[in-house]
């Protein structure tokens, strides 16, 4: 969205009220252009007071004829992605409210305009997404009414205050804003805000300035990384009165009075505003200097909350029309309100679109960011791994939620159900019927705010309680440990995550995810090492046992039963060169049958291990090798009677191991073979990539399952 609209200063309007035939007698003052100014005088005098004015709208003018001039370019501007304003003023009786919003025959400036605003950006739906907001609010000198918030006696006060919002813009923070996304919508809320304005008008017997606005919001499609936002704001002033000629004592002159002083106060700002930038002019060689400038003589601004709040419509950081609305009827007051039209015509403009990054654009810089932080080696691994492998660290499921969040899916093979920590959320509900407040437990049962657990305040614990312990859903923050799942008795129990860091001022790593027991992992969880190392699968007593998989720092894979921490039992383990072994394991070590296939070798070894060191067995060519090309074809075996060998050397393992086990306090047992080793594993057609298949019905329903390409 390109600037292209000339808008130096602020645009000046008059409107000269129609009369009926028979007011012509009673007509006070007379207005005519000459040369593009409009000239002032009474009736049957040729002379009078010449004024500068942009547009001039005489009593013929049709309001199609003020909609052509002024709403066009009002519209113009918001496409563009400039804020724009129209300020309606005058004395009573001069046609401020039919200028804006018209009458039965025809629709206002203010309709007019908003209608066409949404037909252009109905048009431009392919290129930009666009959100609508309207606010709708009255003020007097200091006083603020909400007109899209109705009168209920049950609703909390609310304090309205003149404040710069994160965009440098003097705004009322408090204010209802509506989503409109139609023409429709808005006119269903303008028409609420109407009713509500006139029963509050009933009820004061004094009318305030009204503001309705529209708060724009587009973001460009295709890349969807910037939000356009500007405003489109009409202003309905409320004309001055002279009440104390009139009579009118009490609330009444009280409210009267309020309306005369603010806008005197407003145009006393106005006369500073350009004095002081009329001495400092020659400083401001920049548009940003001028904006600067701007800002500073908004001082002169501040005596009350109107004034206040029209510098940001008048003072230059808007494009902003101001129409002079007059009548025939009456000289002195038209005479002022054209002297004011020349006052607003000499503040000069410097329009700036706001352009700020969007929600997707600050995910898409998140995401950049935690890419970079990852490397680029490790992102492209991440993005094309397997959902069904290594578990992700907490740096990489944040990444990928990221991504998932611009983009709505995740670049990963398989069905992810891992991100989105929709499983805390699980957790949460599901303890929600746990530790219930009760009357005289308030401090030892139920849900309470965060306390700290000692003197020193370096242990603290926010989340339920039962019967004066940890109980149901919290979080237990230590200085070198924070653990955020579920508790029984005190102690962790059921699902959560343990964080520890090195000190106070380092980050907070995680080290476990899954369930625990009396305080203890206990159950199926994942575990994150300070090495690197990786492990998924069940834990009893603090320690991995069971069936599990380890994801070595190294790339290597271990899968299949543990005990105690080490490996112990039937096991695969697959190195990144994509050699593989399996059989079984003790304490941790190689020990008992088992087939270690050398897969670029094309060879393979078969035998028993002992300590991790192979002992005796049968060295043999895969079944596929056709050339001696990465190791050299294995002789025919010359051994006589291999077989008893084999059985003598087998039966004195046993024997060993049975007395080395027994003085550990262990019973050895030899190990049932099923299925048989390797017989689960296949090759390609050229022997150079094997598959690792499970066979077994029983070990297949293994969530972690031997499935390995």
């Amino acid at each position: 969205m390109e600037d292209t609209f000339s808008f130096q200063r602020l645009r000046v309007a008059v409107r000269e009220r129609a009369i009926m035939e028979e007011d012509g007698p009673n007509v006070r003052l007379c207005l005519r252009t000459d040369e593009g100014k409009v000239i002032a005088h009474a009736p049957g005098v040729t002379e009078g007071l010449m004024y500068d004015c942009d547009y001039y709208f005489s009593c013929a003018a049709t309001q199609e004829d003020i909609y052509s001039s002024i709403g066009s370019q009002m519209v113009d501007l918001a496409i563009q992605g400039l804020s724009c304003n129209a300020v309606v003023f005058g004395f009573a009786d001069t046609g401020k409210t039919h200028t804006l919003y018209g009458d039965g025959d025809g629709d206002g400036l203010l309709l007019s305009t908003v209608r066409d605003f949404y037909s252009r950006l109905e048009a431009q739906s392919d290129e930009y997404e666009a959100k609508v907001l309207m606010r709708y609010w009255e003020m007097s000198r200091d006083a603020v009414e909400d007109n899209l918030r109705e009168n209920d006696e049950g609703k909390e006060a609310i304090s309205y205050a003149v404040s710069r919002d994160h965009l440098d813009r003097l705004t009322i923070p408090n204010l209802t804003a509506v989503e409109v996304p139609t023409v429709e919508e808005f006119l269903m809320q303008l028409g609420r805000g109407n009713r509500t304005r006139m029963s509050r008008c009933e009820e004061r017997m004094f009318r305030w300035h009204g503001f309705v606005q529209l708060i724009i919001v587009t973001t460009d499609k295709p890349e969807g990384t910037k939000n356009y936002i500007r405003t489109m704001t009409f202003v309905h002033m409320k004309g001055t009165d002279r009440v104390g000629e009139k009579g009118i004592r009490g609330e009444q002159l009280r409210e009267g009075s309020c309306i005369n002083v603010g806008v005197t106060l407003l145009r006393a700002a106005a006369i500073h505003s350009l004095e002081y930038r009329e001495k400092r002019r020659a400083f401001s060689t920049t548009p940003e200097k001028h904006r600067e400038l701007i800002r500073r003589s908004q001082s002169f601004f501040m005596e009350c909350n109107f004034s206040r709040m029209m510098s940001q419509f008048i003072c230059g950081f808007e494009a902003c029309f101001v129409i002079g609305c007059t009548s025939p009827l009456q000289y002195n007051e038209s005479i002022e309100t054209l002297e004011s039209l020349q006052l607003f015509r000499q503040l000069r403009c410097v329009l700036k679109p706001i352009v700020v990054i969007s929600d997707r654009g600050i995910l898409i810089r998140q995401l950049l960011r935690q890419e970079a932080l990852l490397g680029e080696e490790v992102v492209s691994e991440l993005y094309h791994s397997d959902t069904a492998g290594r578990p992700l660290t907490e740096a990489e499921e944040k990444l990928l939620l990221t991504y998932k969040k611009i983009y709505g899916t995740v670049p990963r093979r398989g069905l992810d159900t891992t991100l989105g920590f929709d499983r805390e959320a699980e957790l949460i509900e599901r303890c929600k019927t746990r530790a219930q407040q009760q009357i005289g437990k308030v401090e030892t049962h139920g849900m309470r705010t965060r306390i700290f657990l000692n003197p020193g305040k370096t242990a603290s614990y926010e989340g339920q309680w039962e019967d004066g312990k940890f109980g149901g859903f919290g979080e237990l923050l230590r200085r070198r440990s924070r653990y955020r799942g579920e508790f029984r008795n005190g102690l962790r129990e059921g699902e959560g995550t343990l964080w520890i860091r090195a000190d106070e001022k380092s980050p907070w790593l995680r080290v476990y995810r899954g369930e625990w027991l009396a305080g203890k992992r206990d159950g199926f969880g994942t575990s994150w090492d300070e090495n690197g190392d990786v492990y998924e699968g069940e834990w009893a007593d603090d320690k991995r046992n069971g069936f599990g998989r380890l994801f070595m720092a190294n790339g290597d894979h271990l899968k299949g039963e543990f005990h105690k921490g080490l490996c112990d039992g039937r096991a695969l383990l697959l190195l990144t060169n994509g050699d593989w072994y399996d059989g079984y394991w003790a304490m941790g070590l190689r020990e008992g049958p088992g087939m270690w296939c050398y897969v670029n070798r094309q060879q393979c070894l078969c035998g028993e291990w002992t300590k991790g060191i192979f002992k005796c067995g049968t060295m043999y060519d895969l079944p596929h090798k056709k050339t001696n090309e990465h190791s050299r074809f294995i002789p025919r075996l010359g051994l006589l009677r291999h077989v008893e060998v084999l059985e003598l050397e087998q039966r004195k393992l046993y024997d060993r191991r049975v007395q080395e086990f027994g003085a550990l306090g262990y019973k050895w047992t030899e190990p049932v073979i099923f299925p048989p080793l390797g017989a689960a594993v296949s090759f390609d057609d050229d022997g150079e990539k094997c598959h690792v298949e499970v066979t077994d019905v029983e070990t297949a329903d293994i969530s972690w399952g031997l499935n390995v390409e």
